[in-house]
């Protein structure tokens, strides 16, 4: 399952870079949108395995969140000045990475404890990773609003909420989690959710 698992990642990112990577002589924040995913799909090919039991429904849910962006398409007319945008995408991939550092080799698409970790992006909300995420796809769709990627933005959106209680109803087993709870209230956005 594992190797399909990198291997439909891979295919959806070869076809994403086939589709985007035209595109940036024009448009060169089409090319967040790539460094991001391409990232995850690195993470996805060396992460450390999982101590916790598979939940088909988290993995679904997590593949799902995790490929539904590999399928935007360049093509709308801009609704903000592009700059903006891509300083918006920026600042979801900076996120994103910082993330994916301090997380190192726990990072992982089904919800599994993989160590809990509690430093960097991290103290300020528990998921900042999917934040990342989500600024990186809402900096593309401001440049591409099309009805397509506005769909699967909302359907990446909505598979990320869920994903995200799914991964702490697993989280919540290890004592450890806890005392993250109590310090870093907010899961996604802070004030909100």
């Amino acid at each position: 399952m594992d190797v399909s698992e990198k291997a439909l990642c891979l295919a959806l990112f070869t076809g994403l870079v086939m589709r985007l990577g035209p595109t940036l002589s024009v448009n060169p924040a089409n090319g967040i949108p790539m460094l991001s995913d391409g990232l995850v799909l690195a993470f996805i090919l060396v992460r450390r395995g999982s101590s916790s039991p598979l939940r088909p429904l988290g993995w679904a849910l997590a593949l799902s969140a995790t490929l539904l962006p590999l399928l935007i398409r360049p093509g709308g007319t801009a609704l903000v000045a592009p700059g903006l945008a891509g300083a918006i995408g920026l600042s979801g991939l900076t996120l994103s990475i910082w993330s994916k550092l301090t997380l190192r080799r726990s990072f992982g698409l089904a919800p599994a404890n993989r160590g809990i970790v509690h430093g960097g992006p991290y103290r300020m909300v528990r998921h900042p990773m999917y934040l990342g995420y989500v600024l990186t796809e809402i900096g593309f769709l401001l440049n591409n609003p099309n009805g397509w990627n506005i769909s699967i933005f909302v359907l990446a959106l909505g598979c990320q909420m869920v994903r995200i209680q799914s991964e702490e109803a697993v989280l919540r087993l290890d004592s450890a989690y806890a005392d993250i709870l109590k310090r870093v209230r907010y899961r996604l956005l802070p004030g909100l959710f």
